[in-house]
Parts: structure tokens; C-alpha cells; sequence
């Protein structure tokens, strides 16, 4: 699918966000930006988005890091050096599509550690060619 011509461009209408979510206009707007730089179709942005608002701040439920180290651990078949090549390359490419605030966003909410942004970010960084 092609990415939006602008951040603007993102089409989230039909997206539910849970009322209690403490969702808001700014942040959304953040996301735009984000998706944008990183080049992403309107069915990766959804993705995101659905990420997101399931972190609500009041509810303190995080993502569970544990289990996410556990799936990679088992996809990567023990090969720790490729696991943590791949955990850098999805890295690189949050920096270079989001910069910092990405990132501190994505530490203070835990949702750096969600298997589905790991794998989003990790495709995006190999379509960006940093490998």
C-alpha cells in the first residue's frame, strides 16, 4: 500500500480508542509525524495506533518484556548474537524515524517491548536498508 503524501494524510476515523485510553489530539498528532518520517502505509499505521491506545497510564498494565524475550528467544533459536543484531537494527530505525522522543515515548510506556512494534520496526529499518 503507499504511504499517505503527508503526516496530515493518515486516516485514523475509523479507529475506536477506548475512552478511558487518555488519548488526545497532540498525541496523535505525534504519531502522524512518526508514521510519516518512518514511511509507513495507512495498515501499518492502524497497527500502531491499536498498540498504542491499548496503554492506558491509570491502568499501569505493561507490556509484559518477559514474555515478548521469551517469544524472540525461541523465534531466534537461541542465537543470541542474531537476536541482538536484529534488536539493534529495529532500534536504529526508531531513531532515525521518530528520534528521541520516540524512544523515551516508547520507554516510559513500555511499548518499545510490544513483539508487534519490534517486528514492524525491524521491517521498516530492513526496508530502509540500515543492514
Amino acid at each position: 500500500m503507499p504511504v499517505p503524501e503527508t503526516p496530515e494524510a493518515y486516516d485514523f476515523s475509523a479507529f475506536e480508542r477506548p475512552e478511558d485510553a487518555g488519548w488526545d489530539t497532540d498525541q496523535e498528532n505525534m504519531f502522524r509525524g512518526f508514521f510519516h518520517a518512518a514511511q509507513l502505509s495507512q495498515p501499518e499505521a492502524d497497527q500502531l495506533m491499536t498498540i498504542a491506545s491499548s496503554y492506558a497510564p491509570e491502568d499501569s498494565k505493561p507490556v509484559d518484556a518477559e514474555h515478548t524475550v521469551t517469544v524472540l528467544k525461541a523465534r531466534y533459536l537461541g542465537d543470541d548474537e542474531a537476536l541482538a543484531a536484529d534488536l539493534k537494527l529495529a532500534g536504529e530505525a526508531v531513531l532515525k524515524f521518530g528520534g528521541q522522543p520516540l524512544v523515551d515515548w516508547l520507554d516510559a510506556t513500555g511499548l518499545g517491548n510490544h513483539l508487534a512494534f519490534f517486528d514492524l520496526a525491524l521491517r521498516k529499518a530492513k526496508e530502509m536498508e540500515l543492514a
